[in-house]
């Protein structure tokens, strides 16, 4: 309880115009905030009755708290700004009921020193357990209890029996609450309160043995320390208190956050105990110079000590007592240390002397170790003793090599004899003795020993004496904890029954700490931490991943457990057998594993989404268990086991399970969706009823037990059998919270039975293998018989049934209802849908009625069967059957190679790519956008490929490939009779592919359907020459028909264009005359004339074609004509013409004479122009009468 006191009243007033003081009331209250009392850290606290009495030092203000001590714990106090004093604090602060007087010099009479003063700088005091009040110097010691002050300008160091060490600043208080160092019973713990000032602390030997068993308190946050040096400035109310890491790591936490600090120079503030820390910043060499140089520069080179008549500490020999700087943290850097105005580190040698006595592998044990930490035992006439003992092992120590852990001291008195030193024990193994001195061996596993110490006896016998054995003495090493660090892989790693931190790193790890106050750290990763019952107060932070925790109580004595968020932190807490807390951050799942006895976990409210955990298990095991989780809304799982168990769920969905043997139960469900698994014997045939007991649930299982658990607010039911015959049969649960959910059926092995023919509600049914019957009721089922031949009967409602068996038998009363089958299967007339499962190439069939047909990821052949049916095929090769108008196909994008067969005219949806006309009806496919096979029937089919490249078979019948466009946009190509490519050359108007067509009779165009492809021919000649063309390569040569018929000329011109004969014959081949055309006969030397005629190519079933034929002929140069001329002349005649040659020349050339011969021919010329032949001289008939010229 907490409680404000600012709506509390005064009980008194001042008088006399004095301040009147603040009066409270402390009595029942836990927590107690005090207006205006900033001074509370200041403040002198002192008793009157049973009240505390706090006077500001400036003599201001004061505060009664009336019956404070009147409880066996006082309350807690805060200020307004959030600093906390602890009612053990203040009542520490207060002193004693009737406080001595002020010494010089005061002491403790038998009391023991916990440390002596170092070095001390101004004024400084203790004050004592009983109030006195003691000036501190050099060397002054330091006693359990008390209270140390520092005033203005005033600096102190204190050293403590472990070696740890206070650098303390001005203005500074702090009480010390308790220090046991006790090494022979491996017993350490200290703790201490800081109220004000700055202090530089280096932990020593309880902290390097015992982490956990250090406290240290501030008025906002407090201290968990892992062997470390660190400094703090503990502010005035109100503003931020500094926490400084120096070296190792340290952990500073409130009400509110927790910071973990661990490199050198890293620092948080805080300002109260119930607010966040600031930031975690990195104080520079400067930052760290202001904050806390002049703490660091008055501390001394501090030397161990030890122990001499109570209230007086010395240094030990070699120690030095002289100021100089702090030892220790060998981790700061030269600049820093110059910034301090220090020429080294100031903690290296302090360090040096703390971690030696924890032991580093080697075997030098030379550590100045005080007579306190050996035995000394003398019997006579012979004794052995063990001295310079190693107290402490690291459990990671380097064990390569022996390590010397004491020397053997043997005291003979009679030197009679010689003496035999044996080990004995149950470690005495791990031990060897080589002369005198005692050694671990090389290669011991330290960090596996069971109860964390390691214990031998050495025995001394000498037979001579006659007795055996003479002397014994025994040793115990406690192995310390240690900082684990895992690699990045799936680590196992295991604490020791210290304190440890271990760091899991990356990798799926398994953590356990085992005893002593362990911090683990999983990091990434899905990380799983163990523990048990006596493990201690552990720190767990799961960090990524999907973490769980196990945490296992003692098997035979009732275990207690709650867990709830406080601040934003989840608590586990143990209250029986023992009292242990486990602090928890990022584990998603938490399993509690009880024992035979009764355990109890309760889960408080803060537990839930958005926190730690998500997951909540409780295994109850044997014993009468008991869950209440109702104020949670994080989902629980309980496993109750043996015994009489009682449940209360959580707001979120939780799961109950109740196996065969685990008693008479009552599970409350609570909040949200809840699930009670209910498993029956394995091998042991089960029989279970469900049914209504009012609004409640009664679930019984009559074989082979007889137990009942009384469900409330459980939603589900699923029902787990053996590997024999179960039975489950299930009522009406109307009226109950199952009636709108589910219950679930897994027979097993086994012929089960489920009968559900009076549920009312949904029922989920897998039968396993074996010979089942499975029975619906009237809600919408699902009933799977499993392997084997099953009955399977639906009931009413919609129910799905599961077949894999040509041997299953399916019925159902009403309702529309599916089959799901993964063998081939065709529905019967009680069935309106099939679904193909697995992946398995399978059919599946429907029947007359309209069905809803869907493949498998296999190649499937899905047929309707008459109705208007809706298939869907999904992945694999998929054939669809098409016989009813009203069918609908759907393929998925990416679905396979799939095919519609259709005895109907179809068009191919989308996905789709293959159409398979089947019957004889004259029927069209039509393709979609991609490439297609598109085959007809034997009917005369229209065949339309649409988009993309297509193959076209036409199949029986006259078949026609349809296109979009006219024929001059498209080419078409014989590859061989029969087969043909038509390409589309104008995509721009609708790209109708390149199409390989086989088996089409006819390609339909826009403007015209065509069977032949004829091409025009062309031929050449001259005028005077004819032509006689063989049938290759006659007319024919280029053309085809599409559909393979051979072709034939039926009909041709017989007279050209321009005159000339033609004859064309049947197979193509032809003459051709020009001779008769005097078009062509006028033709000159290289003119050119096109002649032409045309013929009808057919196919010989009525399909005939008109095509052209061209033929170049060039005209020839013709001999001009000269017609023979007789010319008389007298003899003797002068030289004259005589008569001019007549000649024509066809061709309308021009003509050039020449004489080429004859007799005389001398006698003549002609004009090469004219023809006008003249003598050349005078003629003489007596030689010739006459001359013949050519």
């Amino acid at each position: 309880m907490s409680r404000d006191a600012s709506f509390d009243s005064a009980r008194d007033a001042g008088q006399g115009g004095e301040t009147s003081p603040l009066v409270l009331d402390g009595a029942s209250v836990g927590e107690l905030t005090i207006p205006g009392a900033d001074f509370i850290l200041t403040a002198d606290y002192s008793r009157q009755g049973g009240d505390l009495i706090l006077n500001a030092r400036d003599g201001g203000a004061q505060v009664i708290i009336r019956d404070f001590f009147a409880d066996d714990t006082p309350p807690t106090l805060f200020s307004d700004s959030g600093a906390r004093v602890s009612g053990e604090l203040a009542a520490k602060l207060a002193g004693p009921i009737a406080p001595g007087q002020y010494a010089q010099n005061g002491s403790i009479p038998q009391a023991e020193a916990i440390g002596r003063v170092e070095s001390v700088a101004g004024n400084a005091t203790a004050i004592r357990t009983d109030g006195t009040r003691v000036e501190l110097h050099k060397d002054s010691a330091i006693y359990k209890g008390d209270t140390v002050e520092t005033s203005e300008g005033a600096s102190l160091d204190i050293v403590f029996i472990d070696k740890g060490t206070f650098a303390i600043g001005e203005n500074a208080r702090m009480v010390l609450d308790e220090l046991i160092y006790d090494p022979p019973n491996e017993n350490f713990s200290s703790s201490v309160s800081l109220l004000q000032g700055a202090f530089v602390i280096l932990s020593g030997g309880i902290g390097k043995a015992n982490p956990g068993g250090v406290a240290i308190n501030t008025p906002v946050a407090t201290i968990g320390i892992r062997g470390t040096h660190f400094a703090l400035d503990i502010k005035q109310i109100g503003s931020d208190s500094l926490f400084t890491l120096l070296d190792g790591a340290i952990e500073v936490a409130n009400a509110a956050t927790s910071v973990l600090l661990s490199e050198t120079g890293l620092s948080t503030t805080f300002s109260s105990f119930n607010l966040p820390s600031g930031p975690v910043i990195q104080l520079t060499e400067a930052q760290l110079s202001a904050a806390f140089g002049s703490v660091l520069g008055i501390s001394a080179t501090l030397a161990p000590f030890s122990v001499n008549p109570p209230g007086e500490i010395t240094p030990e020999s070699g120690g030095n007592s002289t100021g100089g700087g702090h030892t220790g943290n060998q981790n700061v850097s030269q600049g820093a240390l110059a910034s301090l105005g220090l020429s080294s580190n100031p903690f290296s040698a302090l360090l040096q002397n703390q971690f030696s006595e924890f032991g580093d592998g080697t075997n030098d044990t030379s550590d100045g170790r005080s007579a306190l930490n050996s035995q000394e035992v003398v019997i006579q006439p012979l004794s052995v003793d063990l001295i310079n003992v190693v107290d402490f092992v690291g459990s990671q120590a380097d064990t390569s090599m022996r390590i010397k852990v004491a020397d053997i001291a043997v005291t003979d008195t009679d030197g009679v004899g010689t003496n035999t030193l044996s080990l004995s024990g149950e470690d005495s193994p791990l031990f060897e003795i080589d002369g005198l001195e005692l050694f671990l061996k090389a290669g011991t596993d330290i960090g596996a020993v069971a109860d964390g110490s390691l214990d031998v006896t050495v025995t001394v016998d000498d037979p001579a004496a006659g007795v055996t054995p003479e002397d014994t003495a025994s040793l115990s090493i406690l192995i310390v904890g240690v900082v684990i660090q895992g690699d990045g892989d799936a680590n196992n790693l295991e604490g020791t029954f210290g304190t440890d931190i271990i760091n899991g790193q990356g990798g799926n790890d398994t953590i356990i700490g085992n005893g002593g106050a362990d911090t683990l750290f999983g990091n990434d990763g899905n990380d799983l931490f163990l523990r048990n019952t006596g493990d201690g107060n552990d720190i767990i932070e799961g960090g990524g991943g999907i973490d769980t925790l196990i945490t296992t109580g003692v098997p035979d004595l009732p275990n207690s457990y709650t867990i709830q968020t406080i601040n934003g932190r989840t608590i586990v807490t143990q209250t029986s057998p023992i009292a242990e807390t486990v602090d928890l951050g990022s584990v998603e799942e938490i399993i509690f594993k009880g024992g035979s006895s009764t355990d109890v976990l309760v889960v408080g409210p803060a537990v839930g989404p958005g926190g730690s955990p998500s997951k909540i298990t409780f295994e109850g095991g044997a014993g009468n268990d008991t869950l209440d989780a109702s104020q949670s809304p994080t989902p629980v799982v309980f496993i109750g086991g043996p015994g009489n168990d009682t449940t209360i769920g959580s707001a979120g969905d939780d799961l109950f399970i109740w196996n065969t043997g685990d008693g008479n139960d009552v599970a409350d469900g609570g909040g949200g969706r809840d699930t009670l698994l209910v498993t029956g014997a394995q091998d042991t045939a089960n029989q279970f009823t469900i049914q209504a007991n009012g609004n409640r649930v009664s679930v019984q299982q009559t074989s082979p037990t007889n137990e009942i658990i009384d469900l409330v607010n459980v939603e589900d039911v699923a029902f787990e059998g053996g590997a024999a015959n179960d039975i489950l049969i299930i009522g009406d649960l109307n009226g109950t919270d199952i009636a709108n959910n589910t219950i679930a059926f897994t027979g097993g092995g086994g012929d089960d039975i489920l009968d559900a023919s009076a549920a009312t509600k949904s029922v989920v049914a897998d039968g396993g293998a074996g010979n089942d019957t499975l029975t619906g009721g009237s809600a919408n089922d699902f009933l799977d018989g499993g392997a084997d031949d099953d009955i399977i009967e639906g009931g009413l409602g919609d129910d799905t049934v599961v077949v894999d068996s040509i041997g299953d038998v399916v019925s159902d009363a009403g309702g529309t209802d599916t089959v799901q089958s993964s063998i081939d299967w065709t529905l019967n007339g009680d069935f309106e849908n099939l679904t193909l499962t697995g992946a398995d190439p399978i059919n599946g069939t429907g029947n007359s009625g309209a069905n809803t047909i869907i493949g498998n990821i296999g190649n499937n052949r899905l047929d309707g069967a008459g109705g208007a049916d809706s298939m869907l095929g999904g992945l694999g090769d998929d054939t669809y059957v098409i016989d009813n108008a009203g069918d609908a196909v759907l393929e998925t994008e990416g679905g396979g190679n799939d095919t519609i067969e259709s005895s109907l005219s179809v068009a191919l949806p989308a996905n789709f790519e293959n159409i398979l006309l089947t019957g004889g009806d004259n029927i069209d496919g039509v393709g979609n956008d991609a490439a297609n096979n598109i085959t007809g029937n034997s009917g005369n089919n229209v065949l339309t490929g649409g988009g993309g490249n297509d193959n076209i078979n036409g199949g029986g019948g006259d078949d026609i490939a349809a296109y979009s466009g006219n024929r001059a946009d498209y080419t078409i190509t014989e590859n061989s009779p029969g087969q043909v490519t038509v390409t589309d050359d104008n995509p721009g108007d609708g790209d109708d592919g390149s199409d390989n067509l086989d088996g089409v009779d006819f390609v339909q165009f826009a403007d015209q359907t065509i069977a032949i492809v004829t091409a025009p021919d062309g031929y050449a000649t001259n005028a005077d020459i004819a032509l006689n063309i063989a049938a290759l390569p006659g007319v024919l040569t280029n053309d085809f028909d599409i559909g393979g018929d051979s072709l034939s000329v039926s009909d041709a011109d017989v007279i050209s264009a321009n005159g000339a004969s033609i004859t064309v014959n049947a197979d193509g081949s032809f003459s051709y005359d020009p001779s008769g055309s005097d078009a062509l006969k006028a033709l000159n030397p290289g003119d050119v004339l096109v002649d032409s005629f045309q013929y009808e190519a057919s196919d010989g079933n009525g399909s005939t074609t008109t095509e052209t034929v061209s033929i170049t002929v060039t005209g020839v140069n013709d001999a001009p004509m000269a017609e023979d001329t007789n010319f008389n002349i007298d003899e003797n005649s002068a030289p004259q013409i005589i008569g001019t040659v007549t000649a024509t020349d066809s061709d309308t050339g021009t003509l050039s004479y020449v004489i080429t011969g004859g007799n005389g021919s001398g006698l003549f010329s002609i004009d090469s122009a004219t023809g006008e032949i003249s003598t050349t001289g005078v003629l003489n008939h007596e030689a010739a009468a006459q001359h013949d010229l050519t």
